[in-house]
């Protein structure tokens, strides 16, 4: 059961999207939304710009701090506006609810820091891909990821979605990644009027284990759930792609995978399928590694 979401809120174009999808399953499952601000701290950011010459003068301070509170105070209007148009309760602490509450967290620090170890304690983190200035790189939103250990629920571009509970689309591959996907995902899965699993080739061989694919669909079965079973035949670059493309066709709402990749020091690396979705795809993802 899904009860605690972290939304992070830049203070960027997305966050009103971020908030919206954040709602959408705090109502769902009567869950509490923590919508996170990190504020720069604006001495290692002026330092950070100056890392050449090292010299901050006082234009540059002033346009620092002014960024700084321009994006906090687009991030607090946000979400004042957010909970006044759905008289959402503000509780400063937890407490047992069925219906959406919500509640803002500012903090000072690095943002992706305080991502990764404050999700740890929601269920869910939902975030926009790095589309808007200010936003996640692809390489922060994998990092965070791995780093954080909770799923990740990303948003769409587009203005019109389908809804998020309507058609659930399961990317399956045989691999610890999905079974550990599968788990998080249940939720999700068990809330949707319809299922369908998506199992992609790759490789030469342009085969799918439909053994596996099939004991997915009886597992899915002793939940009470009839899972569509669709099996794509792609080249491995395309995989991401045809993914997307089918939960589209499907009429899915929302597509749950395994995200692949592994961190060493600073440097990221991520798979085809898992970069895809972070840098590329435009579709309402929850992507668990």
């Amino acid at each position: 059961m899904i009860k605690t979401i972290l939304v992070p809120l830049p203070g960027d174009g997305a966050d009103e999207a971020v908030l919206d999808l954040g709602y959408l399953v705090a109502q769902q499952f009567g869950a509490h939304i923590d919508a996170l601000h990190a504020r720069r701290n604006p001495v290692e950011e002026a330092v950070r710009m100056t890392a050449s010459d090292g010299i901050i003068t006082k234009q540059l301070w002033d346009a620092v701090e002014g960024d700084i509170e321009i994006r906090r105070d687009k991030a607090k209007d946000c979400f004042t506006r957010f909970c006044k148009s759905r008289a959402l309760p503000t509780p400063d602490a937890p407490r047992k609810a069925t219906s959406p509450s919500a509640r803002w967290i500012e903090v000072e620090g690095d943002f992706a820091s305080e991502i990764r170890t404050r999700g740890r304690f929601h269920e869910v983190i939902v975030t926009s891909r790095g589309h808007n200035e200010g936003g996640f790189t692809p390489g922060e939103l994998g990092d965070m990821l791995i780093r954080s250990g909770r799923p990740f629920l990303l948003t769409s571009r587009k203005a019109k979605l389908r809804p998020l509970f309507g058609t659930v689309a399961i990317a399956w591959k045989d691999s610890a990644e999905a079974a550990h996907m599968m788990t998080a995902a249940m939720p999700f899965i068990k809330a949707a009027e319809k299922v369908v699993v998506l199992a992609a080739s790759e490789g030469s061989d342009n085969s799918v284990d439909l053994n596996a694919t099939q004991r997915l669909a009886n597992a899915l079965r002793w939940h009470g759930i009839e899972a569509d079973v669709h099996c794509l035949t792609c080249r491995d670059s395309d995989v991401g792609e045809a993914l997307v493309g089918a939960a589209e066709k499907a009429g899915a709402g929302l597509l749950a995978l395994g995200g692949y990749g592994h961190s060493r020091a600073r440097e990221f690396v991520l798979g085809g399928v898992t970069r895809y979705m972070l840098e590329t795809a435009d579709f309402p993802t929850l992507i668990v590694h």
